[in-house]
């Protein structure tokens, strides 16, 4: 599964760890900066599971 990976799992606790300091970013950086900041991180968890699943497929 890809909850047992050490990185997807570090990642997502990235994730929580930073969505309550984005949120006190000011307000006119908080939807520039703030959402750039967590898109990257989002972006960083997709390719992990992309990886995770061309790896299964490698396999087979």
């Amino acid at each position: 599964m890809i909850q047992d990976l050490i990185i997807y799992q570090k990642t997502y606790d990235l994730l929580l760890y930073i969505h309550p300091i984005l949120a006190k970013f000011p307000k006119n950086q908080r939807y520039v900066l703030g959402q750039r900041i967590e898109n990257k991180i989002l972006d960083i968890i997709e390719y992990i599971i992309k990886a995770n699943m061309l790896r299964k497929k490698l396999k087979i």
